[in-house]
């Protein structure tokens, strides 16, 4: 049963194998195969110490620069300088470079290490200092590579064999969602080539690996009955698969293969092979992939000026995301780089308000129920195409959230991400205009079956009534219970109006809130019958009058202070001519008497 508890400590250094090579020739002496056999041993042999000795000069090299560096001296000074310290601390050389490198760069392989470091404190020293050599040891093996098959024999090499693993296979996700074998170590030709590509859809232990974060750690493989490669070699051994990601994008999953069953292993093992699992996904970002067919083509990025011209070319509304990291790296939004001309905002923006701006800042809701934001990332992150017909697209006007339904598309293409949106055709750009016009004129719509007692509220009716949307609506006859009691009668007779007289009918009503607010509304209302004249259904609508109750009571005292002013002014001129009279008595005319001269 494999335990990863205690790697064993692997050679830091080339072995001079040249008795055990003349060993072998001296037994073959006497066969010409035999001869050429312990020389191709001995040749593979010398090949791997080379290998071996050009990872550790890399290393040393490494070290130097940063001494140089950090010293302000020469590379001779700091190779002297390089020993010494070695030296004086105990180790050789290539430790304490391995160490200078991780005080030096602080990512991922240099927590992981340290965290080694510390968990085998109060064990034997070497194997911490092993550790850290195995994983810089493979990271410039890596680094040096030409191809993911490298980097493969490399991780094996230095970094899985110590850990009892007998196998790695790295695998490259592609666009459509397929997993190609960029490279592998520990499998015969004949293996890798019936695995060199698994189409999506098919569940295999990589597959499982790339839906789960964490990863995937299985004890034993025929516990699962999951294929994947080298099952029928290793059908009892454990495996892992660990999704290969760098800066919120994953490029694939690197998967190890155990001879026997797999302990849970401790969490500095767990975050060695994480960190493993991050240098194979820069090595992929970095190189192309393996075809199916065998033939190794160069990994095309597109550029984003294309990708504009694509998107500009489109009868839809297009946006062009790019990823815009956090200073740590890691994913934190999308930046909108382009927006078509044939752009459509849900919120009635113009191109310029949205276009440079970061999506969630653009749209603040896609982070919520619509989960377009969750989808976008899911996209960059594995290049698997998302598409969705009549999907809920939010967006905030004056702090009212107006949704949308869209058909919405997002693919990867390259390092940027196009999502394109259809919204609904001219009824639903009608049915916005009736939603706006609705927010504006403070209306909301009911429709209210009267055979099933089901209920239908608008949003906006909600809001009159300040009631949560998760709430049940209030029918037509319970209207008494939630407005002022001397509207009783107002009320009463709209009822009989619309439920007996079975015409259409309104009327304006006090509407007390649960929040203690009372506004003014009015009611308007038509029944339905159906093809024999009976009742089914009630139709309405309510609208918030307040303001314009308010402006008529307004009107109505002024109104009142004008009468008031005018018969005061009417009182005055009356009392200004009584007293004109009584003080003057107004001349009487000469009496004209006829036949008197």
């Amino acid at each position: 049963m494999s335990d990863l508890r205690q790697p064993s400590e692997p050679q830091s250094a080339p072995v001079d194998n040249r008795s055990a090579v003349d060993g072998d020739d001296r037994d073959g002496e006497s066969s010409p195969v035999g001869r050429l056999a312990a020389t191709v041993e001995r040749l593979r042999r010398e090949v791997r110490a080379a290998q071996a000795e050009a990872d550790g000069r890399a290393l040393i090299e490494l070290a130097k620069g940063i001494l140089v560096e950090r010293l302000r001296c020469g590379p001779a000074q700091a190779s002297r300088q390089l020993a010494e310290l070695a030296a004086q601390a105990g180790v050789t050389s290539l430790e304490f470079a391995v160490e200078v490198i991780n005080q030096a760069s602080r990512d991922k392989l240099s927590e992981v290490t340290n965290a080694f470091l510390e968990a085998t404190a109060s064990a034997d020293p070497p194997d911490g200092h092993s550790s850290a050599v195995r994983l810089r040891a493979a990271e410039s093996g890596a680094l040096a590579a030409d191809d993911t098959q490298a980097v493969a024999d490399s991780l094996l090499e230095h970094a899985l064999t110590p850990l009892g693993a007998e196998a790695v296979a790295i695998w490259a996700l592609g666009a459509d969602g397929s997993l190609a074998l960029a490279g592998s170590a520990g499998f015969s030709t004949a293996e890798a080539g019936r695995w060199r590509h698994v189409p999506p859809g098919v569940t295999t232990v990589a597959r499982r690996g790339l839906t789960e974060r964490a990863g995937e750690w299985i004890r034993s493989l025929s516990e699962t009955g999951l294929p994947s490669i080298g099952q029928h070699h290793h059908p009892d051994g454990g495996r892992v698969a660990v999704p290969a990601e760098t800066g919120g994008r994953i490029h694939g999953v690197l998967e190890i293969v155990w001879s026997t069953p797999l302990e849970p292993p401790p969490a500095a093992i767990v975050r060695q092979i994480e960190a493993l699992a991050e240098l194979c996904a820069h090595t992929l970002e970095t190189n192309a992939p393996q075809h199916p067919d065998d033939i190794q083509s160069p990994r095309v990025l597109p550029d984003v000026a294309e990708l504009m011209d694509l998107a500009d070319g489109l009868h839809d509304p297009a946006l062009v995301l790019v990823p815009h990291r956090g200073s740590d790296g890691h994913l934190v939004d999308f930046r909108i780089h382009h927006v078509n001309s044939r752009f459509l905002d849900p919120a009635g923006r113009p191109r310029g308000a949205v276009n440079g701006a970061m999506l969630l800042e653009a749209y603040p809701m896609a982070a919520g129920h619509s989960e377009l934001f969750e989808r976008v990332e899911r996209v960059y992150a594995t290049g698997e195409p998302f598409r969705a017909h009549r999907m809920r697209l939010t967006a905030l006007v004056d702090d009212v959230p107006l949704a949308a339904v869209a058909d919405v598309n997002v693919s990867r293409h390259g390092d940027s991400v196009l999502l394109i949106w259809r919204i609904e055709d001219e009824t639903a750009r009608l049915a916005s205009l009736l939603q706006h016009a609705q927010r504006l004129g403070r209306i909301g719509g009911f429709e209210e079956n009267l055979l099933t007692g089901e209920i239908t509220w608008n949003g906006q009716l909600y809001n009159l009534y300040g009631r949560p949307l998760s709430d049940a609506p209030v029918p037509l006859e319970e209207l008494p219970a939630h407005a002022h009691p001397d509207d009783g009668v107002a009320i009463g007779r709209f009822l009989r109006t619309v439920l007996h007289q079975r015409r259409p009918a309104s009327t304006a009503f006090r509407l007390q809130r649960p929040d203690g607010v009372t506004r003014h509304i009015r009611v308007v209302a038509e029944p339905v019958l159906d093809s024999a004249g009976q009742l089914y259904m009630l139709r309405g609508a309510y609208q918030d009058i307040s303001a314009h109750h308010w402006t008529e009571v307004a009107l109505a005292a002024t109104r009142d202070q004008l009468a008031h002013s005018e018969q005061q002014a009417s009182e005055r001129n009356r009392l200004t001519l009584q007293l004109q009279h009584a003080i003057m008595p107004p001349t009487r005319a000469p009496l004209e008497v006829p036949g008197l001269d």
